[in-house]
């Protein structure tokens, strides 16, 4: 009786213990600057993909605040000096909350960066 009641409670507390990642959407082009499109034909993508996050934390039962995702997408950006937007860009909603002790909310977003260059 002792394990059946131990095998219960382990049950329950994994079942309290829930995340989960939702993909938001995925993108051809992504931005959240100013972007001149006239200048869109000069563009250069970078060889490698960048990722962004914002994430905001629950203590105990209080959030310490609401993730951005326009802030996710600029932390991305601005990780490759130059970029004014992502290609092939992907947004994906995690969180993860075990009950009354600690939880964790956020947007991540993942792409190629775009550089514009000068018309010569």
């Amino acid at each position: 009786m002792k394990s059946v009641k131990l095998a219960f409670f382990v049950g329950l507390l994994a079942a309290q213990m829930t995340g989960c990642v939702q993909r938001i959407g995925d993108f051809t082009l992504l931005s959240s600057k100013n972007v001149d499109l006239s200048r869109l034909g000069t563009a250069t993508k970078s060889p490698n993909r960048v990722t962004g996050e914002d994430a905001k934390e629950i203590i105990f039962v209080i959030p310490t605040g609401v993730p951005s995702v326009k802030e996710a997408i600029d932390r991305a950006i601005e990780s490759e000096p130059g970029s004014v937007a992502l290609s092939d860009a992907t947004i994906k909603y995690s969180s993860f909350y075990i009950p009354y002790i600690f939880g964790r909310n956020a947007f991540t977003v993942e792409g190629t960066p775009v550089k514009l260059t000068d018309k010569k």
